[in-house]
């Protein structure tokens, strides 16, 4: 997983690094340009570019996603061929634009329409002659080159040309030419790169067929892509008129311009390293989950800065008379965080050859889009804007599951990367929000946002719970961005199995401070093997089994702390805990209490340990019972007890001690729930004949099925919290909301000081 990461992460280095550069630049351009011309000319550009690149994914037929996802292409043979076609193709798709020009133009009312989309046709037979090398750069994976080449072309275009036209007052005119200009140099550049595409080879017929046929299914979903976006611009001119599609073409500018770094950057990277993945599952597993939290997190952070700012940095970039750009804007940003769901599901279905499903769900994507339009009927580009996210969003809901199944990825673990990726957007809008409250003007308010937005996510990354986040981006990407070789820590080996490791000191002897209660770094199997000493040696003792709730309610309760001081061992039932000691180095692992109790019951069959059930009530206890002998019929259970729920007398306690006593149990199993369990065992220790007690609260109610478990991946995933809440909200509402909230409090303080 690491070797695809740092690939990703190197590609990046130059799509995100000279896209940054090139958004800068752009950004700038643009802005200066909007000042020179009209809202109305912006609008009637972005409709005759959004129908002049809708015609060009025709004259693309297919070819260059072929070039890339084709296992056997081969660049001598097949290159020249494809080279010619697109060619071809690209001027026949200028001639029908000049032909249909008068009829595109009548829509508009304008006196120039015409020769405006007759001109802008021409970018079809540029685009047509550099596609092929493109592509080819593409399958190569050489982003150097392509961003290099971007670069440039956009620097003359639009810095050399467009810009010095528009401040000279000519108009649409000036971005037209601009336009031109950026599409000849980025041709040019991609037909010197693969000079040997100019020749003329023979093809045969079968061949022939066979790339026919697959950049037949390309060309389909191509078209459907583009019919979705470059012709929503067409769209928003028809139902808000020339303004609102300035507008809207300017707020899709700001917005996609930044998110194109890490968006449409990914996404290139992404969908020739699925097509080399091959039939690896596992490969595709790892690395889309890995893609889908990198790209949400950066877009949908990026995303909320800009919908948090975009009262500053529209004026700020634009100018006052496009202030009103600020509402579509919004919804804009928030639209290109869900697409980014979309584009890496999308690349992976792709890379995957699963082509028709991916056809399918974009076809009902712009159905979908086009009653939208018509049942809503908008007249703002900003209604068109929330339109967009409502249909974006079911649509990111059926890619999925749809990438879920191509890879054999549960839903759980895309649940847990989403929840991950999306835990740093409102730290950040937040960030966004109040750097343009503190700021009061709209340069002043954008810098500080911008700040505040960096500080941000740099600040929530560095300490987030997820650990697989956190790799993934400091130990895998970040050095593959700058250069440097990822120095990949090991993954933490349970210590009984990890060769050259030294094994773990006795419980109690080294434990690690959390928050002030002491716990033990074990591994289940050390935890059962330490049990199994202990009752050898015949040592009274009892186990705790620590949580969130537990260190919370120990630093206000003195009994309570004494009783986690005094036992044997101090396990780590939260995953929370489990973060902090592998945070410290150690490599400890989760010791669940129903994991526990199954796996203490598993070897005590072979061992004659007898035991005793303390806790929950007479039908949890029979049920217990009966299920874990059922499950381990040589299990020896000699007595069962449901003590009062109130508070118990001397004397009631007394009899308890007598009647485990009498049963000469070798393990008491203590089911009161924290912190009553600690607190029992703590003032019994020493009265119990039982060489040890275990606490483990609720494992009770699940063994015996009285309650619901948590899902697996939930608890792998420190969620288990978020399950019970649900479950039991009465109950367990202060618990959780206002425990788990002073704990992070309480860690994030204590890293601050520099103490963890």
């Amino acid at each position: 997983m690491g070797e695809q990461v740092a690939v990703i992460g190197r590609s990046l280095r130059w799509t995100w690094g000279l896209n940054t550069v090139a958004a800068a630049l752009q950004l700038a351009l643009a802005c200066l340009t909007a000042r020179f011309v009209a809202p109305a000319d912006y609008g009637l550009m972005a409709a005759a570019a959004g129908t002049v690149r809708f015609a060009l994914y025709l004259a693309d037929l297919g070819i260059s996603s072929t070039i890339i996802q084709k296992p056997d292409f081969d660049t001598a043979r097949d290159g020249p061929v494809f080279f010619w076609t697109s060619a071809g193709a690209g001027a026949v798709t200028a001639s029908l634009i000049w032909l249909l020009a008068p009829w595109l133009a009548g829509w508009s009312g304008h006196p120039e329409a015409v020769w405006l989309i007759r001109a802008y046709g021409l970018i079809a037979v540029l685009s047509g002659a550099g596609q092929t090398g493109l592509a080819l750069a593409r399958r190569r994976l050489d982003f150097r080159a392509i961003s290099l080449w971007g670069l440039s072309a956009m620097l003359v275009g639009q810095g050399l040309v467009a810009t010095p036209l528009a401040v000279a007052g000519f108009g649409p005119w000036s971005l037209l030419a601009g336009g031109l200009t950026q599409a000849a140099i980025l041709a040019l550049l991609a037909l010197r790169s693969s000079a040997g595409i100019l020749r003329i080879v023979p093809l045969t017929r079968v061949r022939g067929i066979e790339l026919a046929r697959l950049s037949s299914r390309f060309l389909t979903l191509r078209i459907l892509d583009s019919a979705g976006l470059h012709l929503l611009p067409v769209a928003v001119f028809l139902l808000c008129g020339a303004y609102g599609a300035g507008l809207w073409d300017r707020a899709f500018a700001l917005t996609v311009v930044p998110l194109d770094m890490v968006a449409i950057g990914l996404g290139q990277i992404l969908f020739p390293l699925f097509s080399r993945l091959g039939d690896d599952p596992a490969a595709r597993r790892e690395v889309w989950l890995s893609s889908l939290m990198l790209m949400v997190t950066m877009t949908a952070a990026i995303a909320a800065g800009m919908a948090a700012a975009a009262t500053a940095l529209v004026p700020l970039a634009l100018g006052e008379d496009w202030s009103a750009t600020a509402a579509p804007f919004f919804w804009l940003a928030v639209w290109s965080a869900i697409r980014s769901v979309t584009q890496v599901s999308g690349s992976l279905l792709e890379g995957a050859g699963r082509l028709t499903v991916r056809a399918t769900i974009q076809s009902a994507y712009l159905l979908a889009m086009g009653a939208a339009l018509l049942l809503v009927s908008p007249t703002r580009a900003e209604d068109v804007a929330l339109c967009l996210v409502a249909v974006e969003l079911a649509a990111a809901l059926l890619l999925l599951p749809a990438a879920a199944r191509t890879c054999r990825a549960a839903p759980g673990a895309v649940a847990v990367r989403l929840a991950a990726a999306l835990s740093p957007t409102p730290v950040v809008a937040a960030a966004a929000g109040a750097g343009v409250a503190l700021g009061g003007s709209p340069a002043s308010g954008t810098v500080l946002a911008i700040v505040f937005s960096i500080l941000a996510l740099l600040g929530t990354l560095l300490c987030h719970p997820y650990r697989p986040l956190r790799r993934t981006v400091f130990h895998h990407l970040l050095p593959a961005l700058t250069g440097r070789s990822a120095t990949v820590p090991p993954e933490p080996a349970p210590p009984d199995t990890a060769p050259g490791t030294s094994p773990l000191p006795p419980p109690g002897t080294a434990r690690l401070d959390v928050l002030g209660l002491g716990v033990d770094p074990f591994s289940l199997d050390r935890a059962v093997a330490a049990i199994t000493e202990w009752i050898a040696a015949g040592t009274p003792g009892y186990i705790c089994l620590a949580t969130v709730h537990g260190v919370i309610e120990s630093r206000r309760d003195p009994e309570l702390a004494s009783a986690y001081a005094g036992a044997s061992l101090v396990g780590t039932d939260g995953v929370p805990l489990v973060w902090w000691c592998r945070a410290a180095g150690l490599p400890a692992e989760r010791v669940y209490g129903p994991d526990l109790t199954l796996a203490v019951c598993a070897a005590s069959a072979a061992l004659g340990w007898r035991h005793f059930l303390l806790g929950a009530t007479d039908e949890t206890l029979a049920a217990l019972t009966g299920n874990l002998q059922r499950r381990f019929p040589d299990l020896q259970i000699v007595g069962t007890l449901a003590p009062p729920f109130r508070p118990m007398t001397g004397a009631e306690e007394a009899e308890i001690v007598a009647a485990i006593n009498a049963a000469r149990p070798d393990i008491v199993w203590i089911g009161l729930g924290a912190p009553k369990q600690e607190k029992w065992m703590a003032r019994h220790r020493g009265q119990v004949a039982a060489p040890m007690m275990i606490g483990v609260g609720a494992a009770f109610d699940f063994l015996a099925g009285t309650k619901r478990q948590a899902p697996p991946w939930m608890g792998r995933n420190g969620l288990e919290w978020l399950f019970r809440l649900c479950s039991e909200p009465r109950r367990l509402a202060r618990r959780y909301l206002v425990g788990n909230t002073l704990f992070v409090a309480l860690t994030l303080a204590r890293l601050v000081r520099g103490r963890g």
